[in-house]
């Protein structure tokens, strides 16, 4: 994990010295964040972050989380005290939770969807309308058999 730098040097006579440099960021670990919802799905109750500031701290160094555009933990030297620590979020909407280094570069993102849950007279529709179909079906096979027997 770090960031690295590629120096390239064509050393032709006929042109001089020339020197091309580029720098990238390579990082293969895992952030540790927990989140109580798996990925893609969604929930009308509320999802619970739970992260490890010291163990954020030795995977990434200085760096931050974000929920929104929010920042709502600095992780460095003076930050790192502390076990693990649970955030919840519990509003209707789509949250980001996304971890950056502190030069900015993007290391997680995660997105959670809260949905409202059906409230009182969305349930009594959905179960007027169960009871009307079933009504229904019962009177037209009723009506059916009866004109089978004339």
């Amino acid at each position: 994990n770090g960031l690295y730098t590629i120096t390239m040097r064509d050393n032709e006579s006929e042109f001089g010295e020339r020197e091309f440099e580029f720098s990238f960021w390579l990082n293969t670990a895992t952030v540790p964040i927990s989140i109580s919802l798996p990925e893609g799905e969604t929930t009308t109750g509320s999802v619970t972050i739970e992260l490890n500031k010291a163990n954020l701290y030795e995977t990434l160094g200085d760096c931050y989380v974000k929920i929104n555009n929010k920042v709502i933990y600095e992780i460095n030297e003076t930050t790192v005290s502390g076990g693990n620590e649970p955030y919840k979020l519990s509003g209707v909407g789509s949250y980001y939770i996304q971890v950056y280094t502190s030069s900015g570069k993007l290391v997680y993102s995660y997105r959670v969807n809260i949905k409202e849950p059906l409230n009182t007279v969305t349930i009594i529709l959905i179960v007027v309308s169960v009871v009307v179909v079933a009504v229904g079906l019962l009177i037209f096979f009723l009506l059916r058999k009866k004109l089978r027997v004339r």
